[in-house]
């Protein structure tokens, strides 16, 4: 049976190609040639396979900045109090308006409802000011006496630290500047009056 039906196809294409005449064979020749000038190889030849397009390099994703974390009150002002710390010049009085606020960010940079009294707040201030003015720290070393002086008042957000080796550093770090060790003893014993006015 499949060979009767694969005589019959061939004999129906030998028929056909009989009564197509020699234009349908100029038909396709013609739409051959069109095709290969099209792709502009020469007769008898392979186009040439076009090479993909290079991969466009995929950009990682960058990741969200880290939102910065929220300062409390007493982190605002304890860095208030260092900045203005830090801004005093050598031989330059600190004005009574400066003072006020450098007490007032001190105060508050103290953690707890038990503030230390504004008076006890006050004296140190005053004394900081009449040491920075003799002898001013750098920025790095202003930042280390702030957070000695952090340390005293705030023992309870460094468990490890022992107060008195804090204020040590204190002492050390002013005299470093050549402030002399009595001035620096005054400043240190501000400092412990603040620290157990509380």
């Amino acid at each position: 049976m499949k060979t009767t039906l694969l005589i019959a196809s061939a004999a129906m294409l030998a028929v056909g190609s009989l009564f197509a005449g020699p234009g349908q064979f100029e038909i396709i020749k013609q739409r051959a040639r069109d095709t290969q000038n099209q792709l502009g190889a020469p007769a008898g030849t392979v186009p040439p396979v076009q090479p993909a397009p290079p991969a466009q390099p995929v950009q990682p994703v960058q990741p969200a900045p880290p939102k910065p974390a929220q300062l409390t009150p007493e982190q605002l002002s304890l860095n208030r109090f260092q900045a203005g710390l830090a801004a005093i010049k050598m031989d330059e009085p600190v004005v009574d308006e400066k003072k006020q606020q450098l007490a007032k960010d001190l105060q508050g940079a103290v953690q707890g409802s038990n503030k230390p009294p504004l008076e006890a707040v006050n004296k140190l201030v005053s004394d900081l000011c009449a040491a920075f003015a003799q002898r001013p720290l750098d920025a790095g070393n202003c930042a280390l006496f702030v957070k000695g002086l952090d340390a005293v008042l705030n023992p309870a957000k460094y468990p490890q630290a022992k107060p008195d080796l804090a204020m040590d550093d204190v002492q050390a770090l002013l005299q470093t500047t050549g402030l002399t060790r009595r001035d620096a003893l005054k400043v240190v014993e501000e400092v412990k009056a603040l620290s157990n006015s509380k």
